[in-house]
């Protein structure tokens, strides 16, 4: 559908190709000497198009607002988008809308506040076991839950062929329940009833999450399989606290 300014132009072009005898040749091959283009002043609107029995198949791509109307085109195969973007941006009452790099912009942006939050969590961390045990029991402390976030992402990337922000999301979970097992081994040492408790927690964990690995969206499926995971070698990693703190074990009838 040609805008009125497009369609000016066109009449114009015709008109000035005809006055220079363009289509002399055309009308004598055709029989037809009468074919003259005039100027006019009456112009195709879309509201005159939708009548017609084509604009009837397209009406529903169009919507009016305060007198005019606006249709949306979906380009595809697009190599060289700020080319495009450029040209767009030149027509009047065209606006050009990449979803693509508006997604890309969110997504990023949610990466940002991601790794924000997990190193807070982190230093947060970090802070407790400092004042609690000192600075390089500490970072033994912190380094138990970032090595089994590590060692999930690592066997997940394997076992999808690539990472997601969804299994960079897992890092929180991992590093919250992390945190929780190793300050139980660290205040109560290795024992029966400590390991019991963590267990039944690990176990509570790993049954939730892993359920979520077999969902058919693959982004719940990635953050539960990498969850799962992690889970599992934290749970497995935590013990180490005991040795960081010098707390010794004690059996569970005491």
């Amino acid at each position: 559908m040609p805008s009125v300014k497009q369609q000016r132009s066109n009449n114009d072009l015709l008109h000035s190709a005809e006055q220079q005898g363009q289509f002399s040749a055309l009308n004598n091959m055709l029989g037809q000497h009468h074919g003259v283009v005039k100027p006019t002043e009456q112009y195709l609107l879309p509201s005159q198009w939708f009548d017609s029995p084509i604009g009837k198949v397209f009406k529903p791509l169009w919507w009016q607002d305060n007198g005019s109307f606006y249709s949306t085109i979906k380009f595809a195969g697009i190599r060289d988008v700020k080319t495009l973007s450029h040209v767009l941006s030149g027509l009047e009452n065209v606006t050009f809308v990449d979803k693509l790099a508006d997604t890309e912009a969110e997504l990023g942006t949610f990466r940002l506040v991601l790794a924000t939050i997990f190193i807070a969590a982190c230093l947060a961390g970090l802070a407790i076991f400092y004042f609690r045990y000192g600075f390089k029991k500490a970072c033994y402390g912190v380094a138990v839950q970032r090595s089994a976030f590590a060692i999930a992402l690592a066997i997940s990337a394997i076992s999808q062929g690539n990472l997601t922000l969804f299994n960079l999301a897992a890092g929180l979970v991992i590093l919250a329940l992390g945190l929780d097992y190793s300050i139980f081994y660290a205040e109560h040492g290795f024992s029966v009833l400590i390991t019991k408790t963590t267990l039944m927690s690990a176990l509570s964990s790993i049954f939730v999450f892993a359920v979520l690995s077999f969902s058919s969206t693959p982004a719940i499926a990635s953050f539960g399989k990498t969850v799962f995971l992690g889970i599992v070698i934290t749970f497995l990693f935590a013990p180490i606290m005991t040795k960081i703190s010098g707390k010794r074990g004690y059996n569970a009838s005491k």
